[in-house]
């Protein structure tokens, strides 16, 4: 699970470099960002917060239960993963959402192969760093510890920048006059090398899966993107279809809602093991949520944020 977060990190710096440029409203930027992500982080929260409450499960002291509202849950170690446990990875999500026009304002400060090498360098000295972390401080019984070295926002910091750099670079590339992409099959072997490794490495026990939660994936994750980025031959075909793209819009409310999903799943059928075909219920029915609630909340709420900011400006 840590190092599918991981990548994530890497894919958000990607998509955001990829979108948004020196010329970025930045204010706007923070707005949308909050908009998209925040109504259904508190929502999420409050129901979890109950469903504990319902299940006699532990909950959280006042000052944790700020934090996690106020998405800063991350930064405390030992308490990350408290309440709705899957949103720790929002909470170094909006770290990264705020010093995202800084650094793009630095990156359009250098040149290209400075700002990439610059890129480069970060992402090495923070995985040496999870190296040295992971082999002379992690222990799983050191709570705290260990929630520091996997969850603390500043350690996933150099994988995220790697994402940004791999966007900038894959965009510059995609509107170079001598792109040739749409007559190679390049990028497509490119992209299956990735993807294939990436599922190995998640399947079978190795020590890149020990030292992948913070970043010692990001050259397999640029080939996934480099090559799904300028393959146009099969993998546009394939998750570029309509039903592929909805769900992935559904994919936020789908991870912010699993565990609230999880827990009304344990009052209905008395066990926190769920057999195959209970799975098989839980997980349509967590999919079918999020897309009413993609539908009915998402959508609406962030169009109102950002309506009523734009009307303040105006």
């Amino acid at each position: 699970m840590g190092v599918a977060i991981s990548f994530f990190f890497f894919l958000s710096g990607f998509v955001l470099a990829y979108n948004y440029d020196n010329k970025t409203n930045v204010k706007l930027f923070w707005v949308k960002r909050f908009a998209r992500i925040y109504p259904s982080y508190i929502l999420s929260f409050v129901s979890v917060f109950i469903l504990l409450l319902i299940t006699d499960r532990p909950i959280p002291t006042l000052s944790n239960s700020i934090l996690n509202a106020l998405g800063l849950q991350s930064w405390n170690a030992g308490y990350a993963l408290e309440l709705n446990f899957p949103s720790w990875s929002l909470s170094v999500e909006f770290f990264f959402y705020l010093i995202f026009p800084v650094l793009t304002f630095f990156f359009y400060k250098m040149s290209w192969k400075k700002a990439s090498l610059a890129a480069l360098i970060i992402w090495i000295l923070g995985l040496l760093q999870h190296i040295y972390f992971m082999d002379n401080l992690y222990d799983p019984d050191r709570f705290f510890v260990e929630q520091f070295i996997l969850y603390f926002p500043l350690f996933h910091l150099s994988t995220f920048i790697a994402g940004f750099a791999a966007g900038k670079g894959i965009h510059r590339k995609l509107n170079a006059k001598n792109n040739k992409a749409s007559i190679s099959w390049m990028p497509f072997l490119i992209a299956t090398i990735g993807i294939f490794s990436f599922i190995y490495l998640l399947s079978f026990e190795n020590p890149a899966r020990f030292y992948g939660h913070n970043g010692a994936l990001v050259p397999i994750f640029l080939l996934i993107t480099y090559g799904l980025s300028l393959d146009t031959k099969i993998y546009p075909k394939l998750i570029g279809t309509k039903p592929m793209i909805y769900l992935g819009e559904l994919s936020y409310g789908i991870y912010i809602w699993q565990f609230a999903i999880y827990l009304v799943f344990t009052l209905l059928f008395g066990t926190t093991l769920f057999s195959l075909s209970e799975f098989f219920i839980y997980l349509i029915s967590l999919i079918l949520f999020s897309a009413l609630m993609y539908r009915f909340f998402e959508k609406p709420s962030h169009s109102f944020i950002v309506k009523a900011f734009r009307k303040k400006q105006q």
